[in-house]
């Protein structure tokens, strides 16, 4: 098993200090996509000179992504991509921050009086992005339109599982919502913080995918299915306005193309989707810049007794097959592989052997 494993594959072409927002856009960029993309922050972005082509406009931040997204619904896309841009959209009832300690979203505070109770108490003020106010009930509304399907606005949700020891849920008043369960559950309240879920208004049918509407720091403003995902800033966010003011999220299926797209400017930031053996050619472009942030996935390579008559360099090749995606590295005992050794491999020497 590998660990300590760096996500290196955030690539940011140089943006123009003369761009809105340019001299506080790296701490901008971190507050407004607050880590939406999982193993390595936006900040790769640097601010520096640079210059784009005529046609690009001056306010939009261009992230090349694989596909678009499944589904823009946050109670039904759990792809990569979909959670990525649901992140900036919608908001949980808590967030974590960077060591993954609870803290407060649309819930102001929250307690939980006994094993078998939750009570949040939502924040004042808070509006979607439509102009409706945030209130218990649309809390309440998106745990169960998940758990009941057959219900109106009910969707047929990959996420229902994680909430199934919600019994019921009360809201006494517009700002408090008590979450009674069947089994006390460890895992709830980081179910219930955003990326992992996202709080839609009451009434949202199965088409809402079609024109989400959150109360994240963004809000959506178009998608053409395999082509690209427009969101922009939301003026009125209850949280500290993000400095970016439009992100276009730019389907590129292709490592190759993706990298010409970033050294010709026409795209900004590639998050995890370059190949590794790829990154030392681009790190040595004067527009480029490679950011790096601990990860904390597990790969496995399970190529058992397949591969174990084969000789030591083959073992070594069979490593390969387990793709160079972010975090540690778990390889079968049967295979006698040297594990740092197929790290170095299989991460560019941006991996370790996890105890």
């Amino acid at each position: 098993m590998f660990e300590g494993a760096r996500n290196v594959e955030g690539v940011g072409s140089l943006v123009s200090e003369s761009r809105p927002g340019a001299p506080g856009f790296r701490r901008g960029i971190k507050n407004a996509v607050r880590g939406v993309f999982g193993c390595l922050l936006l900040s790769a972005i640097v601010i520096v000179g640079g210059c784009h082509s005529a046609e690009r406009d001056a306010g939009t931040v261009v992230v090349l992504i694989e596909s678009s997204p499944a589904n823009l619904d946050p109670r039904v896309g759990t792809d990569a991509q979909s959670e990525r841009i649901d992140g900036l959209l919608f908001d949980g009832l808590v967030t974590r921050d960077a060591h993954f300690n609870f803290a407060p979203a649309l819930a102001e505070r929250w307690e939980q009086p006994d094993p078998l109770t939750l009570i949040f108490h939502l924040r004042g003020g808070v509006r979607f992005h439509d102009g409706r106010s945030l209130t218990a009930k649309d809390v309440a509304f998106t745990v169960e339109s998940m758990l009941n399907p057959k219900m109106p606005g009910g969707v047929i949700s990959p996420r229902a599982a994680s909430y199934a020891s919600i019994d019921r849920i009360d809201t006494p008043d517009a700002r408090t919502v008590v979450m009674h369960l069947k089994r006390p559950d460890n895992y709830l309240l980081m179910n219930l913080s955003t990326n992992a879920m996202g709080i839609v208004p009451a009434g949202s049918g199965r088409d809402f995918w079609l024109h989400p509407v959150g109360t994240g720091p963004f809000r959506f403003v178009s998608q053409q299915i395999d082509q690209d995902v427009t969101v922009e800033r939301n003026e009125q966010s209850w949280q500290v306005e993000p400095k970016l003011k439009r992100v276009r999220f730019a389907v590129v299926p292709d490592a190759i193309t993706e990298s010409l797209e970033l050294e010709k400017g026409s795209g900004d930031v590639a998050v995890n989707s370059l190949p590794m053996d790829s990154l030392g050619v681009l790190a040595a472009r004067p527009n480029l810049r490679i950011e790096e942030t601990g990860g904390t996935e597990i790969q496995y390579l399970a190529a058992g007794d397949i591969m174990r008559d084969r000789p030591e360099a083959d073992y070594e090749d069979a490593a390969g097959w387990a793709g160079a995606g972010c975090g540690e590295f778990a390889a079968s005992g049967s295979l006698g592989l040297e594990r740092r050794r197929a790290a170095i491999r299989l991460r560019s020497g941006a991996g370790g052997a996890a105890a």
